[in-house]
């Protein structure tokens, strides 16, 4: 795993420049976040399947670099345009959290880095493309492994939170599955509004460069916005979710694999 310093993101929102200054570094932290979240009272148990309180970690090689890593995320620049690359995975690092729905109950459960899937980064998970740019697939990619089955959903999330996405107009990302799916790229609103754009089962399968238009999303059912328009000053999260068990089984079930490549938004 490698970071560049300008693809940080500031944990305490009165930075003065809101980004990382190299030169004013005073210690570096490694948390597991599961932990701390545990010792706080959380009952993980219900989120986390295979949550085991005892835990182990390793560092091995450990470096401060003077030369810089591909660009994985952050402000991207090119003679025509600008944009906020949220990630094209070529630094191995994960911002992506997998999650599992369960509708057989009521209420629905939630679980948080499901035991019955996988997830990588992988050269053979990227998009077809030479990755020349940060937003162009190629290189690596992410791939979501899970067992589908009827009255379960499978998705990928990604806070942006700490991004500033005022200028932002659209939204890039490469896709694929391995089986027809009813898939929901899901843009969701600091109020929790969510926008979606739906992939039906007949687009989805094979490789798809998606270009959507922010102003193409539409307000999701169950959503309620006070001006019934998205935002981009106030997006906090994108979700790709494999929606196909709403279904009752009709699309398959069985193995599948989401893999997911070259993720931004365009600047305006």
């Amino acid at each position: 795993m490698v970071a560049n310093w300008d693809e940080l993101t500031p944990s305490d929102p009165k930075d003065k420049n809101n980004k990382l200054d190299p030169g004013q570094v005073k210690g570096i932290s490694i948390l597991d976040l599961t932990t701390v979240l545990a010792s706080s009272g959380a009952e993980l148990t219900k989120f986390i399947p295979d949550f085991k309180p005892s835990r182990t970690m390793w560092l091995d090689d450990f470096q401060l670099s003077t030369a810089r890593a591909p660009q994985s995320a952050g402000l991207y620049k090119d003679a025509v345009a600008s944009s906020l690359v949220v990630d094209n995975f070529e630094t191995g690092v994960y911002r992506w959290m997998p999650v599992r729905v369960d509708f057989a109950g009521n209420p629905p459960s939630f679980a948080l880095f499901p035991a019955d899937a996988s997830l990588k980064i992988l050269p053979e998970a990227a998009g077809p493309g030479a990755g020349k740019t940060p937003i162009e697939p190629g290189g690596k990619g992410l791939r979501y492994s899970y067992k589908r089955g009827a009255k379960t959903a499978f998705g990928l999330n990604c806070s942006v939170e700490k991004q500033d996405l005022s200028r932002a107009d659209r939204l890039r990302l490469s896709l694929n599955m391995s089986q027809k799916s009813l898939v929901i790229v899901q843009v969701k609103e600091k109020d929790d509004s969510e926008y979606n754009q739906i992939i039906m089962p007949d687009d989805s399968v094979g490789w798809r460069s998606l270009d959507l238009p922010l102003s193409s999303l539409t307000l999701g059912e169950n959503s309620r916005d006070e001006n019934n328009a998205l935002d981009p000053g106030q997006i906090k999260e994108i979700s790709i979710v494999d929606a196909s068990g709403f279904l009752g089984g009709m699309l398959g079930e069985g193995d599948t694999t989401l893999e997911l490549d070259a993720v931004s938004f365009g600047l305006k």
